[in-house]
């Protein structure tokens, strides 16, 4: 179920120029690695840094 979310959301981009959408897309990544996090595997662990970098690209590179 995690890795469904996670193809989903890597398919859609927000655009540059929304700020709605971008802390849409920032919630729904830190969220995503939270619940990843929450399910205590090594692999889990992976998504959750994962889902915590694409946060961070998604939001912090289109807004500057």
């Amino acid at each position: 179920m995690i890795q469904k979310a996670v193809d989903n959301l890597n398919m859609w981009i927000p655009a540059e120029n929304e700020e709605i959408e971008l802390e849409l897309n920032v919630e729904l990544w830190c969220r995503l690695g939270r619940l990843a996090i929450s399910q205590g595997t090594p692999a889990m662990y992976k998504v959750a840094l994962y889902c915590a970098d694409t946060s961070l690209k998604n939001g912090d590179n289109k807004c500057k």
